[in-house]
């Protein structure tokens, strides 16, 4: 059963990549299927549904610095997953009109349906709102995927993580040619 699932996401010579996709009758990619990968790489796509994702996390920013949303959407966890299984089901249509307004979808309802740690009556359960420009960072490193796994993988991102700790370390009064360590999200993990 795990096999036949996998093989329903693997797509051959895609390099990693799961997509979901239709296949022929052969199990090989379709040329549907190479239309999908090329729009997924499409840099004229992106910019546009980059576009449209700045403008819409703008604008919800600005709506809760004025106090024009509430703090958490609430919806009960059954509801939510049938929701976001809905979604699941959408085919897109391969126009660059079509993927931008499917995306401005998608981020429309994550943004309307989820915590808003940014809205000023927030009081900081569990985690801190995050710093709008470290996600700009943030993005970029989930586009590029500038994985730290190994230095040749991840160079700038596994040098800036060694001159930020050298630097911490330094600033309590350790010397960073003695002393080191390493970045985590916080919590459990930083515990350990």
């Amino acid at each position: 059963m795990y096999y036949e699932q996998f093989n329903a996401l693997w797509i051959p010579g895609n390099y990693g990549i799961n997509l979901p996709c239709s296949r022929g009758e052969s199990g090989m990619m379709s040329r549907s299927d190479d239309n999908l990968l090329n729009e997924a790489f499409s840099p004229t796509i992106f910019r546009a549904a980059a576009l449209e994702w700045q403008r819409l996390l703008a604008d919800h920013l600005q709506r809760l610095t004025d106090r024009k949303s509430v703090v958490l959407n609430w919806t009960e966890p059954q509801a939510a997953i049938l929701d976001a299984a809905g979604w699941m089901n959408l085919t897109p249509t391969g126009s660059v009109d079509s993927t931008v307004t499917r995306l401005g979808d998608i981020v429309r309802k994550m943004l309307s349906s989820g915590q808003n740690l940014h809205h000023p009556h927030y009081i900081g359960h569990q985690v801190p709102a995050s710093v709008p420009l470290a996600g700009l960072f943030d993005a970029v490193c989930s586009v590029t995927n500038q994985v730290m796994a190994i230095y040749e993988m991840g160079p700038w991102a596994t040098a800036v993580e060694h001159a930020l700790v050298n630097a911490l370390c330094e600033k309590v009064g350790w010397s960073s040619e003695t002393s080191t360590g390493l970045l985590t999200h916080g919590g459990s993990l930083a515990n350990l």
